[in-house]
Protein backbone atom coordinates (compact mmCIF):
# COMPACT_ATOMS: atom_id res chain seq x y z
CA UNK A 1 0.00 0.00 0.00
CA UNK A 2 1.39 3.66 -1.11
CA UNK A 3 1.10 5.43 2.15
CA UNK A 4 1.86 9.08 1.53
CA UNK A 5 0.79 10.58 5.03
CA UNK A 6 1.75 9.34 8.44
CA UNK A 7 1.25 10.60 11.69
CA UNK A 8 2.92 9.17 15.08
CA UNK A 9 1.33 8.55 18.13
CA UNK A 10 2.82 7.44 21.52
CA UNK A 11 0.84 4.53 23.39
CA UNK A 12 -0.16 6.14 26.74
CA UNK A 13 -1.40 4.56 29.88
CA UNK A 14 -4.77 5.84 29.23
CA UNK A 15 -5.23 4.05 26.46
CA UNK A 16 -4.45 0.28 27.67
CA UNK A 17 -7.23 -2.29 29.10
CA UNK A 18 -7.16 -4.57 31.94
CA UNK A 19 -4.52 -7.09 29.78
CA UNK A 20 -2.04 -4.48 28.85
CA UNK A 21 -2.46 -3.54 25.75
CA UNK A 22 -4.19 -0.62 23.90
CA UNK A 23 -7.72 -0.96 24.29
CA UNK A 24 -9.73 -1.96 21.02
CA UNK A 25 -12.08 1.13 20.92
CA UNK A 26 -9.28 3.28 21.80
CA UNK A 27 -8.28 2.38 17.96
CA UNK A 28 -11.53 4.26 16.61
CA UNK A 29 -9.73 7.57 18.38
CA UNK A 30 -6.52 6.78 16.51
CA UNK A 31 -7.83 6.46 13.36
CA UNK A 32 -9.63 10.02 13.94
CA UNK A 33 -6.23 11.59 14.63
CA UNK A 34 -5.05 10.20 11.41
CA UNK A 35 -8.01 11.77 9.46
CA UNK A 36 -7.47 14.82 11.21
CA UNK A 37 -3.55 15.25 10.21
CA UNK A 38 -4.31 13.77 6.90
CA UNK A 39 -7.06 17.05 6.29
CA UNK A 40 -4.92 19.53 8.19
CA UNK A 41 -1.87 18.61 5.45
CA UNK A 42 -4.32 18.01 2.49
CA UNK A 43 -6.89 21.07 2.98
CA UNK A 44 -4.78 23.44 5.53
CA UNK A 45 -6.53 24.17 8.39
CA UNK A 46 -9.90 24.83 7.25
CA UNK A 47 -10.69 21.71 5.64
CA UNK A 48 -13.44 20.53 7.77
CA UNK A 49 -15.22 23.65 7.08
CA UNK A 50 -14.68 23.47 3.38
CA UNK A 51 -15.26 19.63 2.87
CA UNK A 52 -17.27 18.65 5.57
CA UNK A 53 -17.84 15.17 6.55
CA UNK A 54 -19.81 12.80 8.56
CA UNK A 55 -18.46 9.21 9.36
CA UNK A 56 -20.59 6.41 7.99
CA UNK A 57 -18.65 2.94 8.36
CA UNK A 58 -15.44 2.40 9.66
CA UNK A 59 -13.95 -1.61 9.58
CA UNK A 60 -10.86 -2.03 11.90
CA UNK A 61 -8.82 -5.76 11.15
CA UNK A 62 -6.59 -6.06 14.40
CA UNK A 63 -3.09 -7.78 13.26
CA UNK A 64 -1.11 -7.55 16.42
CA UNK A 65 -0.94 -6.08 20.25
CA UNK A 66 -0.02 -2.70 20.66
CA UNK A 67 1.59 -2.22 23.94
CA UNK A 68 2.55 0.96 26.47
CA UNK A 69 5.31 3.82 25.28
CA UNK A 70 5.32 2.50 21.74
CA UNK A 71 5.34 4.84 18.98
CA UNK A 72 2.63 3.85 16.52
CA UNK A 73 2.78 5.27 13.00
CA UNK A 74 -0.75 5.74 11.36
CA UNK A 75 -0.77 5.86 7.72
CA UNK A 76 -3.24 6.78 5.25
CA UNK A 77 -4.33 7.28 2.03
CA UNK A 78 -7.83 8.15 0.03
CA UNK A 79 -8.77 4.93 -2.57
CA UNK A 80 -12.34 5.58 -3.77
CA UNK A 81 -14.50 8.54 -4.47
CA UNK A 82 -18.01 8.26 -5.44
CA UNK A 83 -20.21 10.56 -5.49
CA UNK A 84 -20.72 11.38 -1.99
CA UNK A 85 -18.70 9.22 -0.08
CA UNK A 86 -14.67 8.75 0.23
CA UNK A 87 -12.89 5.71 1.45
CA UNK A 88 -9.79 6.23 3.71
CA UNK A 89 -7.55 3.14 4.03
CA UNK A 90 -5.06 3.10 7.30
CA UNK A 91 -2.37 0.95 8.20
CA UNK A 92 -1.03 1.24 11.98
CA UNK A 93 2.50 0.03 12.65
CA UNK A 94 5.31 -0.53 15.25
CA UNK A 95 7.69 2.39 14.24
CA UNK A 96 10.81 0.00 15.37
CA UNK A 97 9.82 -3.04 14.23
CA UNK A 98 7.21 -2.02 11.16
CA UNK A 99 4.82 -4.75 13.10
CA UNK A 100 1.73 -4.25 11.54
CA UNK A 101 -1.07 -3.57 14.31
CA UNK A 102 -4.53 -2.67 12.22
CA UNK A 103 -5.90 -2.46 8.89
CA UNK A 104 -8.38 -0.27 8.66
CA UNK A 105 -10.70 1.55 6.21
CA UNK A 106 -13.20 4.32 7.17
CA UNK A 107 -16.09 5.65 4.86
CA UNK A 108 -16.63 9.68 4.79
CA UNK A 109 -19.85 11.09 3.82
CA UNK A 110 -19.88 14.45 2.42
CA UNK A 111 -22.31 16.44 4.88
CA UNK A 112 -24.00 20.02 4.81
CA UNK A 113 -24.28 20.46 8.68
CA UNK A 114 -26.79 23.37 8.30
CA UNK A 115 -29.29 21.68 5.67
CA UNK A 116 -28.71 18.49 7.46
CA UNK A 117 -28.36 16.61 4.73
CA UNK A 118 -25.72 14.60 2.17
CA UNK A 119 -24.04 16.39 -0.72
CA UNK A 120 -21.78 15.31 -3.75
CA UNK A 121 -18.36 15.44 -3.38
CA UNK A 122 -17.24 19.10 -4.49
CA UNK A 123 -14.81 19.32 -7.34
CA UNK A 124 -11.87 20.74 -5.77
CA UNK A 125 -11.76 18.31 -3.38
CA UNK A 126 -11.21 14.99 -5.75
CA UNK A 127 -8.95 18.08 -7.75
CA UNK A 128 -6.71 18.13 -4.71
CA UNK A 129 -6.73 14.35 -4.10
CA UNK A 130 -6.10 13.57 -7.79
CA UNK A 131 -2.71 15.71 -7.24
CA UNK A 132 -1.36 14.20 -4.15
Amino acid sequence: MDIRFVSKMRVEFRDLDAMGHVNNAVYMSYLETARMDFYDQTFGEDGFNRFPIILGEVRIRFKSPAYIKEVLELGIRVTEISRRTFTFEYLIREEKTGRLVVEAESIQVMYDYKAGKTIDVPAEFEEIIGRL
